[in-house]
């Protein structure tokens, strides 16, 4: 049965997808509860002008009686260890160029090893299409971050989350925050694909959330 979820947009300066992504999976799960920016920016740790990783806002939803599993390819130990060299070795020049002008690395470093040490599952595993379906299956909720230029067919990499909430044989279907926003996107399996694994397999990000209270 196709969820009901709650669309938001992401704010015109264009650093709040995170924020929009998780204000939908919230207001989904705890729909008499409302969350400003002001408190998604606290609960995500976002630095001004800058974009938003997801450790702080997992571990605080953690918190607060989510069931959460992390999933990706990217290998949290090395990006601890190593942070920027790791980002530049894994994933590209381009890529890694843009997470480091657009995110504070010290403290996402800080934050996955306190994410690594919280009961948060963790998986150091490359997430499929398969996962997304018995994650949605369970009633979950399902954010990743991919490529919007690649999603968009344009050059480039810009990292952007989005919330999937349907899947089936041909496609999914999952809410955009933008910019420009797009409320029940529809894309083929094949497209998001090619932009959940940009620049390459290990970028493959899936977050898995849902309410146990």
């Amino acid at each position: 049965m196709l969820k009901s979820v709650p669309f938001y947009s992401n704010t015109p300066d264009d650093t709040h997808c995170v924020q929009a992504a998780f204000r939908s999976i919230l207001k989904y799960f705890l729909p008499d509860r409302d969350f400003s920016w002001a408190e998604l920016e606290e609960m995500s740790a976002k630095v001004p002008d800058m974009s938003t990783w997801p450790a702080q806002m997992l571990l605080n939803l953690n918190k607060m009686g989510f069931e959460i599993t992390l999933m990706e390819g990217f290998d949290a130990n090395q990006f601890i260890k190593n942070g920027e060299a790791y980002l530049k070795k894994e994933f590209g020049q381009e890529a890694a160029e843009w997470q480091i002008a657009n995110s504070d690395i010290k403290q996402e470093r800080r934050l996955y090893q306190d994410l690594l040490d919280s009961d948060v599952t963790y998986e150091n595993l490359v997430p499929e299409l398969s996962d997304i379906k018995r994650y949605l299956d369970q009633d979950y909720l399902v954010k990743v971050t991919l490529n919007s230029k690649r999603l968009n067919h344009k050059s480039g990499y810009v990292g952007h989350s989005v919330v999937v909430y349907d899947i089936d044989e041909q496609k999914l279907v999952f809410h955009d925050p933008g910019l420009p926003a797009m409320e029940s996107r529809v894309e083929r399996l094949a497209d998001f694909e090619a932009a959940w694994a940009d620049p390459n397999v290990k970028a493959k990000e899936l977050i898995a959330v849902r309410y146990k209270g």
